[in-house]
C-alpha cells in the first residue's frame, strides 16, 4: 500500500516513515499541504493521505478540501489526525469537507495503522464520492475561519500569560544570575565526578570482560568500545546488525541463537539471557558468551529499544569444565574403589577355596605315590592343580586391575612381564588390530608388575582407539640398551648404564607436532567425551619416571606413532631351592604348629599338609579359642600360622598378644590378598614369613622351615 504521509514535524515524520515502511509499506513524505499536492500532481495516485491538522503553507483541512476539488483524486481516502484541533466541532467541520477519518493525537503508529487500513477498506465499498465543484461553501468557510480565530484567542491568551509570567520572573532571572556561578561550578564538580565514574565504569568493565549495547527491534546493534574489543572488531568490521554478530557464533549455537535473537523483533519479549560460543573469523580462539538484556519502551512517538550488556565467560566456561572433568574423575574412583572393595571381598573368598583345592591336591599325589605314573589318577591330579594355578593367576589379574595388590617393586625378567600383560592387552585392542611382539633380550629390571601392565594397556589402548574403525597394527618390541656417555637430545635425561628399552609402534594417523608438545599434560586430549578423559599418557608418563625410566614419542603425520620407553636394567637375582630328598619339600622334624584360619577347609587343608610334612598341627577355627588354648600352654607350640583377616580379632592383634608371652615364637602371616597386608609391613610388624592365598604345597613348607630356622623352637 502506498501512504503520502504530511506533517511538519520531522520526528513525527521519521517515526511514521519507518513505521510503515517496517510493516511492508510505501510511503510518500511531505512537510505541508503544498507539497503534498505537489507529490499527488507529479506521480501517481497513492492509496491513501495520511495528514496532520497544523501546518505551514497549507494545513489539512485546505489540503483535503483541495484534493476532495480534484477530479483525479477526489475520491481518495483521507485521515487526518491532530493535536490541536480537539473540539467536537472541529471534528465535524472535517468529516463536512471531506475528511474521511478525524484522528486525535497522541495515537500509537500501530493504532493509527489499522485506523488507516480500516479507511481504506470502507472507501471501497460505499458509493463513489461527487467532485466538489466549488470552493468551501459559506457556512464551512464561517466555520473554518472560527476555528482559526479560536486557535487565534487561544495563543494570544497564551502569549499574554507568557509575557506577565515573564514579567514576573525578570526579579527571579536577576536573583538566578546572582547563583549562576556557584551553580555552574557545582555542576562542573558534578560533570568531573560523573567523568570519573564513567572512566571507572570503563575500567571495571575491562577487567570483568563486559561490554554493553544497545539495539532497535528491527535488528540494528550499537557496541560500547569495551564490548567491540571483546568480540575483537575494530572500525568497519564492526557488526551493525545482529545479523552479523550471528555469523561469528560457532555453528553449534548458531540455529538457536538465529532462534532467541530473532525475537528481539516482538515487543512481547521482554528480556535476553542467551550464552554462546564465538569464534571471529581469522582468530584461532572461541570464547565463551553472556547476552543478556531488557527491552525498555521508547517515549511517546519512538519505538521500544533492547538495551543489555555482554561479557566474556571463557574463564568460568573453562573452570567449570575441569571441575565437571574432576567430578568425573572423583566418580570413577569411586567406582573403582567399589570394584576394588567387591574384587577383594571375592578373591578373598576364592583363595580360601582355591587353597583347600590346591591343598588336596597335593595330598592326593602323596596318596598315589605308591600307583603306577601311567595311572590316570595321576594326569587328573596334575589337571586339578593346572586349573587351581589358573584360577590363582585370574584372581590375581582381577587384584591387580581393581589395584587391590599393593605398589612394591621387585627385581623382574622384564620380557615375563611383558608377556604376561599383552595376555590382557590382546583382550582390549579388538579383533581388527594386529599385536606383533619380539623380545631381544632378557634383562631384569626393578619394577612394579600391575603398573607395567597398566603402562602397556594405557598406550596399546590409545594406538587402537587411533586406528579405528578400520584398525592396524601394533609392534612392540623390548631391546636392550647400553649407554657408555651421556647422552644429548631426546635421551639427555637417561644416565649411563644399562636399560631395558621398550616400543610400541601403531600404523594409525599419527599427530601433528603442536599435539605432541601437550600429550603428557593432565586432561589434555584430542578424543571425545566418550573416549577419554586425557590422563592415560600422564599416568603412563608418571609412572615411567617413578622407575627411574625415561619415555619420548616420535609421530609424523599419516605413517602412525612410536613410544619408547627406557628402564633402568638391574642384576637378576638367584633365589637358592631347598629341597628334601624324598618329595621335593623341606620336611619337619615333629614340631608341634598351631595354625589358626576362620575357614575350616583351610585350616583342615593346611593341617593335613604339614602332617605329611613331618609336623604336629593342631588347627583351629575360632580365634578366641586358639588364643585360650595358647594361654594355657605358651611353650606348647614351635610356630604359628595365623589368617590376617579373622571375626573379632586379626591375626596381627593375636600374634601380639602370643609375643607378650613368647617373644622368639615365630609367627607366619597368612593373607587372602594384598591390599591391607603385604610382605614389607608384615615383616615390619614382626612375622617371620608373608604368604599368600593360595599357596602351594612347597611354599608352606618353605616358609615354615625358614621361620624355625629363623628363630629355633623352644617346644617340641
Amino acid at each position: 500500500m502506498i501512504i503520502l504521509v504530511t506533517e511538519d514535524n520531522p520526528q513525527s515524520l521519521y517515526l511514521l516513515e519507518k513505521y510503515f515502511t517496517a510493516r511492508g509499506h510505501t510511503v510518500w513524505s511531505a512537510t505541508n499541504g503544498r507539497e503534498g499536492l505537489d507529490l499527488l500532481n507529479t506521480r501517481k495516485l497513492p492509496d491513501v493521505v495520511v495528514s496532520d491538522a497544523l501546518m505551514p503553507l497549507m494545513d489539512g483541512f485546505e489540503l483535503c478540501s483541495s484534493i476532495r476539488r480534484d477530479p483525479r483524486f477526489h475520491a481518495l481516502p483521507f485521515v487526518l489526525y491532530t493535536a490541536t484541533y480537539t473540539a467536537e466541532s472541529d471534528e465535524r467541520f472535517a468529516l463536512s469537507i471531506g475528511v474521511d477519518r478525524f484522528v486525535v493525537k497522541p495515537v500509537e503508529p500501530d493504532r493509527l495503522l489499522t485506523i488507516v487500513i480500516e479507511v481504506v477498506a470502507e472507501v471501497k465499498t460505499r458509493p463513489p464520492r461527487e467532485v466538489v465543484r466549488t470552493q468551501l461553501a459559506d457556512d464551512q468557510l464561517q466555520e473554518y475561519t472560527r476555528m482559526v480565530l479560536v486557535k487565534l484567542e487561544d495563543k494570544l491568551l497564551d502569549l499574554s500569560k507568557a509575557n506577565a509570567a515573564l514579567s514576573a520572573s525578570e526579579e527571579s532571572v536577576r536573583t538566578l544570575n546572582a547563583k549562576l556561578v556557584t551553580t555552574v561550578a557545582r555542576l562542573e564538580a558534578e560533570i568531573e565526578e560523573h567523568r570519573r565514574s564513567d572512566e571507572l565504569l570503563r575500567m571495571a568493565q575491562q577487567a570483568g570482560g563486559i561490554g554493553c549495547w544497545e539495539s532497535n527491534t528491527q535488528g540494528a546493534v550499537h557496541w560500547t568500545d569495551e564490548a567491540r574489543t571483546l568480540l575483537g572488531y575494530s572500525g568497519a568490521s564492526n557488526p551493525s546488525t545482529l545479523a552479523d554478530f550471528i555469523r561469528d557464533i560457532t555453528p553449534d549455537d548458531r540455529d538457536r541463537a538465529t532462534e532467541i535473537l530473532g525475537k528481539l523483533s516482538e515487543t512481547t519479549a521482554k528480556a535476553l539471557n542467551l550464552e554462546v560460543r564465538f569464534q571471529k573469523a581469522g582468530h584461532p580462539q572461541t570464547k565463551h558468551l553472556h547476552l543478556r538484556g531488557a527491552l525498555f519502551p521508547g517515549n511517546v512517538g519512538q519505538a521500544p529499544r533492547w538495551l543489555g550488556i555482554i561479557q566474556d565467560i571463557s574463564a568460568r566456561k573453562e573452570a567449570e569444565a575441569r571441575r565437571q572433568l574432576l567430578e568425573q574423575q572423583l566418580f570413577r574412583s569411586q567406582k573403582m574403589e567399589a570394584l576394588g572393595n567387591l574384587a577383594g571381598g571375592i578373591a578373598h573368598d576364592f583363595n580360601n577355596i582355591l587353597t583347600a583345592i590346591l591343598g588336596h591336591a597335593d595330598l592326593l599325589r602323596y596318596g598315589f605315590e605308591q600307583i603306577p605314573p601311567s595311572n590316570p589318577c595321576h594326569s587328573s591330579v596334575a589337571e586339578i592343580t593346572n586349573a587351581g594355578q589358573r584360577a590363582r593367576e585370574i584372581i590375581k589379574q582381577i587384584l591387580t586391575f581393581s589395584r587391590r595388590q599393593p605398589i612394591e617393586r621387585r627385581t623382574l625378567v622384564f620380557s615375563k612381564v611383558v608377556e604376561d600383560s599383552l595376555r590382557l592387552v590382546r583382550s582390549t585392542i579388538g579383533k581388527n588390530n594386529k599385536l606383533l611382539y619380539s623380545a631381544a633380550t632378557d634383562r631384569s629390571a626393578s619394577a612394579n608388575e600391575s603398573q607395567i601392565q597398566q603402562v602397556l594397556l594405557n598406550l596399546c589402548t590409545n594406538a587402537a582407539q587411533a586406528m579405528a574403525p578400520n584398525g592396524g597394527t601394533i609392534t612392540i618390541a623390548l631391546t636392550p640398551l647400553d649407554i657408555e656417555t651421556p647422552q644429548g637430545g631426546s635421551r639427555s635425561s637417561l644416565k649411563p648404564g644399562a636399560y631395558v628399552r621398550l616400543a610400541v609402534n601403531d600404523t594409525g594417523p599419527g599427530m601433528e607436532p603442536d599435539v605432541l608438545e601437550h600429550i603428557f599434560e593432565p586432561f589434555y586430549t584430542t578424543k571425545t567425551a566418550t573416549e577419554g578423559t586425557g590422563l592415560g599418557l600422564a599416568v603412563v608418563h608418571g609412572i615411567v619416571q617413578s622407575h627411574e625410566g625415561m619415555i619420548g614419542v616420535e609421530s609424523t603425520p599419516g605413517k602412525g606413532t612410536t613410544f619408547t620407553l627406557y628402564f633402568p636394567a638391574v642384576q637378576a637375582i638367584t633365589t637358592p631351592v631347598n629341597v628334601s630328598k624324598n618329595n621335593g619339600h623341606p620336611d619337619g622334624d615333629g614340631q608341634t604348629v598351631l595354625i589358626i584360619d576362620d575357614e575350616p577347609s583351610v585350616a583342615r587343608t593346611c593341617a593335613q599338609l604339614l602332617e605329611k610334612l613331618n609336623y604336629r598341627p593342631t588347627a583351629v577355627t575360632d580365634p578366641i579359642q586358639a588364643r585360650d588354648l595358647f594361654d594355657r600352654n605358651p611353650q606348647a607350640f614351635a610356630a604359628v600360622i595365623v589368617d590376617f583377616l579373622m571375626p573379632r580379632v586379626t591375626g596381627l592383634d593375636l600374634a601380639k598378644t602370643f609375643w607378650t608371652k613368647r617373644p622368639d615364637l615365630p609367627i607366619i602371616l597368612v593373607a587372602g590378598f594384598g591390599a591391607q597386608m603385604d610382605a614389607t609391613r608384615a615383616r615390619a610388624e614382626g612375622f617371620h614369613e608373608f604368604l599368600t592365598k593360595p599357596f602351594t604345597t612347597t611354599t608352606l613348607s618353605n616358609a615354615l622351615a625358614g621361620a624355625l630356622k629363623a628363630k629355633p623352637a623352644v617346644a617340641q
